[in-house]
């Protein structure tokens, strides 16, 4: 009756699932059943999974489970399946029970010990194939690292010198895809907008930025950060991860980096005295800083993917006995 609670104490419980009459049937549920067993001793191999029971051949039933699987676990693969096999056919007397019974203990104890043991090997090449693939070459990162950067350091040379007027000037590009000359009018703009909120009176042109009773600054092409964002952009492209990654790493890292910048220009505007200050060099200063926060930056970056990876790979599976 529902709501009653009834305790039995004598009898037996029998299960019968009908639908493992189907061979088909109970191929396919083994065959589900080989995956999860192989990938739980592969993570036992890897100490990411344990016991939770004291393995003991003389304790409590489960205490004795956990022994005998242990043992299990220490057998040679494609060796134990055999070995199980013969230990139900002769010593548990299976081959008297019939030709059912014969086919199940063959099914049960020996093909799908087997089946488990060769996705074992399965699931430990591919992630020895993974491992080497993912592992990081220091003379490759580093080749590819200095690469990717003179390419890009260069490549805003040599746009600055196409751009600028002298002998190999083009026009077009000076006019139509100039992104040194938009990347300069941007943090002036940003600088000026900055400094108009704060109550100052401020105008700017393409390069120069002035104060009234503070001054003036001239933005040069050393001060757009395209050295710094060059850097990043290499390390982050030659470090082995995915597209995914780098780009949600890089865009707020450059975003950044011309965040500070813009801050730069305002204090320099505001309280920069070029005759008081002739000892510091705010460029190398400004420098110095970014590039401390930056390797700080990727240094998190790096040991966030590789700690990921220890989580994804320890919370895969429940932790049994």
């Amino acid at each position: 009756m529902p709501g009653t609670t009834i305790i039995w104490k004598q009898g037996h419980i029998l299960e019968e699932n009908l639908k493992e009459n189907d061979i088909a049937f109970w191929i396919n549920k083994h065959n589900r059943y080989s995956d999860l067993v192989a990938q739980e001793e592969v993570e036992r191999m890897q100490n990411i999974r344990r016991q939770t029971l004291k393995p003991n051949l003389f304790g409590s039933p489960d205490e004795r489970t956990a022994w005998l699987k242990q043992l299990w676990w220490q057998l040679p693969r494609y060796v134990r399946p055999a070995l199980y096999f013969s230990y139900r056919m002769i010593f548990q007397l299976g081959i008297f029970e019939g030709r059912t019974s014969v086919i199940f203990h063959f099914l049960q104890g020996f093909w799908f010990r087997l089946v488990v043991d060769i996705k074992i090997d399965e699931l430990l090449k591919n992630k020895q194939k993974q491992a080497s693939t993912n592992q990081i070459s220091p003379f490759k990162f580093a080749l590819k690292f200095v690469m990717l950067f003179l390419v890009l350091y260069y490549f805003n040379i040599l746009f600055l010198g196409v751009t600028s007027p002298g002998n190999h000037y083009s026009s077009f590009l000076a006019t139509h895809l100039n992104y040194i000359e938009g990347l300069r009018s941007l943090l002036l703009s940003c600088s000026a907008l900055i400094i108009s909120w704060l109550g100052f009176d401020v105008i700017h042109n393409h390069i120069d930025l002035l104060v009234a009773g503070k001054g003036a600054i001239r933005l040069a092409y050393d001060c757009l950060g395209l050295a710094i964002m060059s850097f990043v952009t290499a390390f982050v492209f030659a470090y082995p991860k995915k597209l995914r990654q780098k780009l949600m790493f890089l865009i707020p890292a450059i975003l950044g980096i011309q965040l500070l910048n813009v801050t730069r220009l305002v204090l320099l505007a505001l309280f920069w005295n070029r005759k008081a200050n002739k000892v510091i060099d705010h460029h190398t200063l400004f420098n110095i800083i970014l590039y401390i926060l930056l390797m700080i930056s990727l240094y998190f970056w790096i040991k966030h993917n590789h700690h990921r990876k220890d989580t994804i790979a320890e919370t895969n599976l429940p932790v049994s006995a």
